[in-house]
């Protein structure tokens, strides 16, 4: 009995050795901070005083947190290895490829978390690509996803869906050479000021452009291209008044020598699409006035 409760008492002991020891934390090392907590958790599991344990660990947690503050950077390894890059809004969040799937495939259902996306469908051929719902609202664009011609999509093209519980089957069809489809979404709470210019070969043949924050007044809109050419304001706040028919709904040779628009905003911010597009093309605004 006196040799149990030895045993007892020496591994109590050494449990609150461990939680005092591990209370220190000297810097903001990421491998020291991880020690200290599984020093933490082995102390929950030994100890009785569960309160003291996770107060204990509060407090553990709390200094390690003020320490980071005061050097000023992040938590990083005791290695010299570079910390993993941020998750950011462009990376794909959802990503489906013909190597996985076939040429044709029918995908899902597929479960598309709420928000806004930006697809890119890349391939040297021909591709349609359709969405068929299940449940939710799935908004694609005017066209589908996609409904492209060989060679459209060479460098990525994109279009835009708005999920709200979105679930869906995806249907790939009149495909003939390989494709990747990524959704990646898009952060409509940080638009950039509107840039006069855009153009195929910065933006891309099919694009969504933003989100773009337009001053108030009245703009001049210009586009130039030897094809079709729609071009859309996707609003997400504000008026953004393009008319019945968008921007540009042009047909082939339209815009040889220019075509332009009107357009008014109050408070506008939008994502620019860009569909149905087999040329180069270039996209001016030239602000008139502001409102009086």
């Amino acid at each position: 009995m006196k040799a149990i409760l030895f045993v007892l008492a020496a591994i109590f002991s050494f449990s609150l050795t461990s939680i005092s020891a591990a209370q220190t934390v000297v810097t903001c090392d990421r491998t020291e901070i991880a020690t200290g907590i599984i020093q933490q958790v082995d102390g929950l599991i030994d100890n009785e005083d569960t309160l003291a344990v996770l107060e204990s660990l509060n407090t553990f947690v709390d200094s390690a947190i003020q320490i980071c503050r005061n050097a000023g950077v992040p938590v990083t390894p005791a290695s010299t290895a570079a910390p993993s890059a941020p998750t950011s809004v462009s990376e794909p969040t959802i990503r489906f490829s013909s190597s996985e799937l076939g040429l044709r495939p029918v995908i899902g259902p597929v479960n598309i978390p709420t928000g806004t996306y930006r697809v890119t469908a890349t391939t040297t051929g021909f591709i349609i690509v359709q969405l068929e719902p299940v449940s939710g609202s799935c908004e694609g664009g005017l066209l589908g996803l996609f409904n492209m011609m060989q060679g459209q999509g060479n460098d990525g093209a994109e279009t835009m869906l708005v999920s709200e519980n979105c679930q869906t089957l995806i249907q790939v069809s009149n495909t003939n050479e390989a494709w990747t489809l990524e959704f990646s979404r898009i952060d409509t709470l940080a638009p950039v000021p509107l840039d006069n210019h855009y153009d195929s070969t910065l933006n891309g043949l099919q694009a969504v452009i933003g989100p773009v924050s337009f001053l108030d007044g009245q703009y001049r809109v210009t586009a130039n291209t030897d094809g079709f050419f729609i071009v859309q304001l996707q609003p997400l706040q504000g008026v953004c008044d393009t008319g019945f028919l968008g921007l540009f709904n042009l047909m082939q040779g339209q815009a040889s020598s220019g075509a332009q628009s009107l357009f008014t905003s109050q408070g506008c911010v939008a994502l620019i699409t860009v569909e149905n597009v087999t040329e180069p093309w270039t996209l001016d605004f030239e602000r008139l006035a502001p409102p009086k």
